[in-house]
């Protein structure tokens, strides 16, 4: 069909076979346009030239397309990070070359829902003129916020949802800072328009990548060692590594010990365990949960429940055991059915399909229960389904900040 490039672009569009577009798809189209221009205006006159440029060029893709049509719904708030033009300058060709993938990139900063704090005279950081700043928890509390970057190319999370973005405050009055970039990335000012409340950053996010990418980020290295060793059992019934496993999932949550856990005597522990096959299963079973991606306002929830007394509060491992959770002034803490107790030091590191939360020891657990661990999966998935949908930011219970910190 070569002959069609030199034909003029009136006739090619004749012969290529489409129904003309229905009214309703017609009205969609024309407020999604109307949408982009106006928006477009209003990041140009407010300095983000460089967001708007990208913008538009993602306006060229299918993605794109969805992207601004998703954002011209009348009646839905959304919260944008909006990088400077200086922090586009930094952006990599193979991104900034490729108007899919940009688009894609685009659509990590902006997350559903308003997520700003009205304050009396607000402070420097992340707050606008009116004292409007954006809703943060202090560390080592998170905020985690649903984004609208939904691309199956960069995100295999349970039923199909949307990647999320975890950010942090170091103080009352510190910084937010976005997690698990490359870069340390920062909030500063904020201002508003119409249904976004707009929050401006001094970077382009990343999102997250794959299991060996998140440990090696963290330093994770002896983990990583561990789970391309462990031979498990894959989804088609073949054998491979647990970290291909982790790969596999669709939403898991991992508890890994971090690095400075495996000393020699760990070291020595952890091989013994791999030399007997279904005991090294066991024990890397019972450090994650399979199908459900629990990050850890969750977790302190679970915790501030169970402290009252309140029932069901216990999530199940792959391995069929059970993990429960408890804080006190040193932290949050994970307890796993042989009575260890370990400290959560570095919450939500993100992964493409789940999260990593890393821990100050090993959860020595070799116990074994297929049938619950399956009755919990199953679970898990039907949740997954019920909840594809949701749009809200996963809010946080304030814990004392620990006596000292790690990562």
């Amino acid at each position: 069909m070569h002959f069609l490039n030199s034909l003029p672009i009136a006739v090619v569009l004749s012969l290529l076979p489409f129904a003309p577009l229905s009214k309703a798809q017609t009205n969609v189209n024309s407020t999604s346009n109307t949408f982009f221009q106006e928006f477009s205006t209003f990041l140009n006159d407010s300095g983000y030239t460089s967001f708007s440029s990208a913008l538009a060029q993602a306006n060229q893709t299918q993605s794109g397309q969805q992207l601004l049509s998703q954002l011209s719904e009348g009646g839905v708030n959304f919260t944008l990070f909006a990088p400077t033009n200086q922090a586009f300058s930094s952006v990599p060709g193979n991104i900034s070359g490729n108007q899919t993938l940009l688009s894609e990139f685009l659509s990590y900063h902006f997350i559903h829902g308003d997520l700003h704090n009205a304050t009396a005279g607000g402070n420097s950081t992340g707050g606008g003129g009116d004292g409007a700043q954006l809703e943060s928890a202090v560390f080592p509390n998170i905020t985690i916020g649903r984004s609208l970057l939904n691309s199956s190319d960069l995100v295999q999370l349970e039923g199909n949802k949307s990647q999320v973005l975890a950010w942090t405050r170091n103080g009352p009055d510190g910084n937010v800072t976005i997690l698990n970039q490359i870069n340390n990335i920062t909030v500063s000012n904020s201002s508003q328009w119409r249904n976004f409340f707009v929050a401006e950053v001094d970077g382009v996010f990343t999102p997250p990548g794959n299991v060996s990418t998140a440990l090696t980020a963290v330093n994770d290295t002896q983990l990583l060692s561990f789970t391309q060793q462990v031979q498990v059992p894959l989804q088609d019934g073949s054998n491979g590594t647990a970290v291909a496993l982790l790969g596999q999932a669709r939403g898991f949550t991992l508890f890994a010990p971090d690095s400075q856990v495996f000393t020699s005597d760990v070291n020595a522990t952890i091989q013994q365990l791999q030399n007997n096959q279904s005991a090294a299963i066991s024990f890397f079973q019972n450090l994650y949960v399979n199908g459900s991606t629990i990050y850890s306002p969750t977790l302190t929830s679970l915790a501030v429940n169970a402290s009252s007394g309140s029932s069901n509060q216990t999530i199940i491992s792959a391995g069929g055991e059970p993990f429960t959770f408890s804080f006190n002034d040193t932290g949050l803490y994970v307890n796993n059915g042989n009575g260890s107790s370990v400290r959560i030091i570095r919450p939500d590191v993100l992964v493409e399909n789940g999260v990593i939360h890393l821990i100050d020891n090993i959860l020595f657990n070799t116990g074994s229960a297929p049938s619950a661990a399956s009755s919990a999966f199953a679970s898990a998935s039907a949740a997954a389904t019920e909840t594809a949908t949701d749009t809200q930011a996963i809010g946080v219970f304030p814990i004392p900040a620990p006596t000292s910190t790690s990562g």
